[in-house]
């Protein structure tokens, strides 16, 4: 069962809510850790299968009290954080956790939010929307110059619907600058059109080593050689670190 290395919860809390979630199969289990317990709460949501609400009004105490350190769902198969998911968790401010199912067996236990422990750079599992190729980016930024970047949501596969999620991020005045490809240097981030795609869909970091860090689908993150995809980079940015973030919607320097 793969989760992440370092939580911030009781494992018996974890456990209890594994529990949960099988005996919910196949519909979505939902509920919360309160106080450093698991507490189930009834799914409200009209396709559970697909989905999950919690309408609960002593959820709703607990999380205005403070007391609510995360909410856990589960899926049916669906190694992915949904886009839904995602904005669900940047609104509430607190970590999530899903519990991934494949015919009742536990598959993936992963938990993400900015005050969860970040997993290393290299070796992490992928779970798109918790782990992938932006989310490793995000990690390498904040661990590299304690900026902490925006996190924009988005659904899996957003390209082939023609959907934009990195250049309006690029491209919006924030602190990236433009590089040409024959110029770029360590610490640069690179962009890619994988398999020909003419809208961006991943990213990686060129490191001291002169390798490229990378996260795609299917593999644990790790540092490739530059000329692997070649073909499908498209651009390349230079962060500038000594911008002032503070004016900037989504972007905070650790320890401000």
């Amino acid at each position: 069962m793969m989760t992440n290395r370092n939580i911030i919860f009781d494992d018996s809390a974890i456990q209890d809510a594994v529990a949960h979630a099988r005996m919910c199969y196949p519909f979505e289990a939902c509920g919360a850790v309160i106080n450093d317990r698991f507490v189930p709460f009834e799914n409200q949501a009209r396709d559970r299968e697909n989905n999950f609400l919690i309408n609960d009004r002593s959820f709703d105490q607990a999380y205005r009290a403070g007391q609510v350190q995360a909410v856990i769902h589960s899926h049916n198969d669906h190694p992915h954080a949904s886009q839904a998911d995602q904005e669900q968790q940047q609104a509430m401010d607190i970590p999530f956790g899903i519990i991934n199912l494949r015919n009742n067996s536990v598959l993936n236990v992963v938990f993400w939010g900015d005050g969860i422990p970040r997993e290393p750079l290299c070796g992490r599992q992928f779970f798109y929307g918790v782990w992938d190729c932006f989310s490793l980016v995000r990690d390498f930024i904040r661990e590299r110059w304690g900026l902490i970047t925006p996190n924009p949501t988005r659904e899996y596969g957003w390209w082939h619907k023609g959907v934009k999620v990195f250049e309006p991020f690029l491209e919006g005045g924030l602190p990236f600058k433009p590089v040409p490809l024959d110029k770029i240097q360590p610490d640069d981030i690179l962009f890619y059109g994988l398999y020909g795609s003419p809208i961006l869909n991943h990213c990686g970091v060129l490191m001291e080593s002169g390798l490229i860090l990378h996260h795609f689908e299917s593999h644990l993150s790790r540092e490739l050689p530059p000329a692997y995809q070649r073909q499908y980079l498209y651009r390349a940015y230079r962060l500038d670190v000594g911008v002032d973030v503070s004016t900037m919607p989504g972007w905070e320097r650790k320890g401000e």
